[in-house]
């Protein structure tokens, strides 16, 4: 089999989708508007397009023909239905063309305007096959009909649970300890609750001044400034600690210092973070935004939460803080769980079944 994908040659899901695709036989070409700044293996094929994004999703349009009139791929798998999914339906022609949905193209793009939906609508009606990474993403499609008449797979991101394991010594360390972790790798975006987790943190804190808990914030963005100075406000600055960007690579190491992991995002299409803080045999306190539900299962995994309710998740994190053997039974239901349901071994399978059915169904 031989596949084309379309995607961010920057971003770490392409390349856990290229190498392993490429770790099952496939022959992949990754061909991108972004800079390879990930580590492909060295059987993937890569090709950087001469115009940058935006605009290069219309001005590579010949350049890209050109391009795959030479590999002759089967299929062609766009990453991110607006950008890459656009220069995909304007380029594909005879070849099979795929488009695969992140979170913000289905849940964000159309709600900007009308035209952004209607725009949506024909890149999506243009395709051979939609691939959407959960069941929730799939049912907003549904539910706007963007693509009444296109298939549509489930095909969720997968964990390297070699990569994100427990790590003994960390385990020895945690039990070791009398101070309690409490820790996020996210983006520092208002969308992801990092203030609700601030202000349930700082709950925990007042309630009992003594308490030995620290709150670890890992990942950069806008709001930085405004989440230390909430913190500070809170009384908690001394106790929340922002680490700053983590690569892809050392997020496993940082997890592993966690005792809790918490995710309280106010919209999510996917849990791909908690995921791996599970994989890590870490116990997870999640909001109930919709993608958290399929990859959490209530007081058997983690505990889920309502949405921008800091009470709430303070008593859920004191619910664990407070009781060691919780936290280790639902860490390592949680690992199990990932193993079974979320490995990349698993979901490259998925994808490759899902290839072969639009293959065959478009030759």
């Amino acid at each position: 089999m031989k596949v084309a994908l379309l995607s961010a040659a920057n971003n770490v899901h392409t390349v856990k989708w290229a190498n392993g695709l490429a770790l099952q036989g496939v022959e992949v070409h990754v061909i991108s508007l972004h800079p390879m700044t990930q580590n492909f293996n060295s059987a993937v094929h890569m090709h950087i397009l001469s115009f940058k994004a935006p605009f290069g999703y219309f001005s590579n349009v010949v350049k890209l023909r050109c391009l795959l009139k030479k590999i002759s791929p089967d299929l062609v798998n766009a990453h991110y239905a607006t950008g890459y999914g656009l220069l995909s339906v304007l380029s594909t022609g005879r070849y099979p063309n795929i488009i695969s949905l992140w979170g913000s193209d289905i849940f964000l793009f159309p709600k900007r305007s009308k035209f952004h939906f209607w725009v949506l609508k024909k890149i999506l009606s243009s395709a051979n096959a939609i691939f959407s990474t959960s069941e929730c993403m799939k049912q907003e499609l549904i539910k706007h009909s963007f693509a009444p008449n296109v298939p549509v797979f489930k095909t969720p991101f997968g964990v390297d649970v070699d990569l994100f394991s427990p790590n003994a010594n960390a385990l020895k360390n945690r039990s070791a300890s009398d101070k309690v972790i409490v820790g996020t790798v996210k983006s520092l975006k208002a969308v992801y609750g990092i203030d609700v987790l601030i202000e349930a943190f700082s709950m925990l804190v007042k309630k009992d001044p003594v308490l030995k808990a620290e709150l670890q914030i890992y990942g950069e963005g806008i709001e930085l400034e405004s989440l230390q100075q909430l913190a500070e406000m809170h009384g908690v600055a001394d106790k929340v600690i922002f680490g700053g960007f983590i690569d892809n690579k050392k997020v496993p190491e940082v997890l592993n210092k966690f005792d809790v992991y918490a995710a309280l995002s106010r919209s999510e299409s996917f849990g791909v973070a908690v995921l791996e803080a599970s994989a890590c045999g870490v116990p997870v306190v999640v909001s109930d935004a919709e993608g958290f539900l399929e990859v959490v299962s209530d007081g058997v995994t983690g505990l889920i939460v309502p949405k921008n309710d800091p009470v709430a998740a303070h008593k859920a994190l004191e619910s664990l803080i407070v009781n060691p053997k919780a936290r280790y039974e639902l860490g390592e239901e949680g690992r199990k769980s990932v193993k079974l349901s979320f490995s990349e071994t698993a979901c490259i399978d998925i994808m490759m079944s899902a290839y072969k059915q639009v293959i065959k169904a478009n030759h």
